[in-house]
């Protein structure tokens, strides 16, 4: 074994587990109940994984979570352009050059936001502070991408069924997009999320169909080119016929 393997923390960790076990098993003698050698030998046998699992695998997600935040404190914002991104320690004055611009915050060190920069709040973060962001209420469930070829019109004027081509779904919280004024689902969007998070490229021949269910329960569906603008307690779906264009 290696020295690791000893380290203080993990002789803490047996050693509380362990204790613990020991007063389960007077407890149980105390009070007549039945605790025979196999019950000891289970119950030192789970000790034991729980002090494998510990020292295999802590570090490895204590260095990956360590290593995110602090890449993500050092290097905040992220340029895309055709779904690739790049992160950047500061701002890009050439805002032209790219299809959108994110800027990563944390609340907590296990609460990353993400806020999708427009040339009026790229200005303003220069000189102000995270809090400037407020986070919605909003809250999407089950959210799913439908990647399709596109309707193709045949020669006679017909027009071809579009098929499916694969389903990938989506957990927002992972990445916090539910941040007041973000527009999220449109294609730049989703041509970002696809590659970064799933290593696939969305094709220009191909679109795309959004399902969710919202905080109402009630299911949306959106194909190119809707899209969802998040506020406080509510969201409205752009592309809409403008009489249809309302808070949700």
């Amino acid at each position: 074994m290696s020295e690791y393997m000893y380290s203080e923390i993990n002789s803490i960790l047996y050693n509380v587990v362990y204790c613990f076990v020991m007063v389960v098993k007077w407890l149980l003698i105390k009070f007549g109940l039945c605790f025979n050698i196999d019950t000891e030998y289970y119950l030192a046998k789970c000790v034991w994984c729980c002090q494998y699992m510990y020292t295999r695998y802590h570090k490895l997600i204590h260095d990956n979570s360590k290593k995110n935040i602090f890449e993500s404190i050092e290097q905040p914002y992220i340029v895309v352009k055709s779904g690739d991104y790049t992160k950047l320690r500061f701002p890009t004055e050439y805002t032209e050059n790219y299809d959108m611009i994110l800027y990563e915050f944390f609340d907590s060190l296990h609460c990353k936001n993400i806020v999708r920069l427009n040339d009026e709040k790229l200005s303003d973060i220069k000189s102000v502070n995270d809090k400037t962001f407020e986070i919605s209420n909003v809250k999407f469930l089950g959210i799913k991408f439908y990647i399709y070829n596109k309707k193709i019109t045949n020669s006679d004027d017909s027009v071809s069924d579009k098929e499916e081509n694969n389903e990938y779904e989506i957990d927002l919280g992972n990445e916090n997009f539910y941040v007041v004024g973000n527009t999220i689902f449109d294609r730049v969007f989703v041509e970002y999320w696809l590659k970064r998070f799933h290593g696939v490229t969305l094709l220009p021949q191909q679109t795309y169909k959004v399902t969710f269910f919202d905080n109402n329960i009630s299911e949306c569906i959106l194909e190119e080119p809707k899209s969802i603008t998040l506020y406080k307690d509510t969201y409205i779906i752009n592309g809409e016929k403008t009489d249809s264009n309302k808070l949700r």
